[in-house]
């Protein structure tokens, strides 16, 4: 057996940026996350009003492609 990596504690769960400044209805965008700790667990959520917030569908990379928005969105990602 080998040694594990030792865990970073508490682990980063990085920086979100998008390639966007601004949106025009019918916008998509790409959303990524840099500075991340290595080995966590990504997924992509969205909202309609920033207080409930549903899971994306396939969306567990460290980039999401947002699919044309045509109304107000809110994006998070929940790293674990």
């Amino acid at each position: 057996l080998t040694a594990a990596t030792p865990c970073t504690n508490p682990p980063s769960a990085g920086t979100v940026s998008t390639n966007k400044t601004s949106m025009c209805p019918s916008d998509s965008a790409l959303l990524s996350v840099t500075g991340f700790t290595p080995n966590v667990v990504f997924q992509w959520q969205r909202s309609s009003d920033s207080l409930v917030w549903t899971d994306i569908s396939g969306a567990i990379n460290s980039t999401y492609n947002t699919s044309t928005i045509t109304a107000k969105t809110f994006y998070r990602l929940k790293v674990t």
